[in-house]
C-alpha cells in the first residue's frame, strides 16, 4: 500500500514538472484578492486567465489599463492604482505624469479631460 501511494505520488509530480509554466496559475496575494473583488465576474475570469507563467493579477490588471492609453504613456511605467477613487498614475519615458481615470469593474479607461 505504501509502496503504491508512493509511486502515485511521484508520478503526480513528475507530470507536474513537465506541466508549461504557461499553464500554472499564480496564486493571488491579499492586496489582489482585493483588486479582483472589485472587478465584474466576467473581468475576474479574464484577469485570472492571464495570471499564469509568472504574470501577477496585479501586472495583468496594470498592463490592460496601460493598454488603453496614448501611446507615449503606454510605453511608461504605471506608478500607482488606486481601486477606491478608481484612478491610475502613469509616467512616460521622460519623466512626465499623467492621471487617468477608469471603470474598477470593467478596468475601462476614460479619455483624460482636455
Amino acid at each position: 500500500m505504501t509502496k503504491i501511494t508512493v509511486s502515485l505520488g511521484a508520478l503526480v509530480f513528475a507530470a507536474s514538472l513537465g506541466m508549461s509554466s504557461a499553464a500554472i496559475a499564480v496564486t493571488p496575494t491579499a492586496v489582489e484578492k482585493a483588486e479582483l473583488s472589485m472587478l465584474s465576474p466576467a473581468k475576474q475570469k479574464e484577469v485570472l486567465a492571464r495570471a499564469t507563467g509568472g504574470n501577477t493579477v496585479s501586472g495583468v490588471i496594470e498592463t490592460m489599463l496601460l493598454n488603453q492609453i496614448s501611446d507615449d504613456f503606454a510605453n511608461g511605467d504605471a506608478i500607482s492604482i488606486d481601486f477606491t477613487q478608481e484612478l491610475f498614475v502613469v509616467r512616460n519615458k521622460k519623466g512626465q505624469l499623467k492621471e487617468y481615470e477608469f471603470d474598477s469593474a470593467t478596468l475601462t479607461v476614460t479619455p483624460p479631460k482636455k
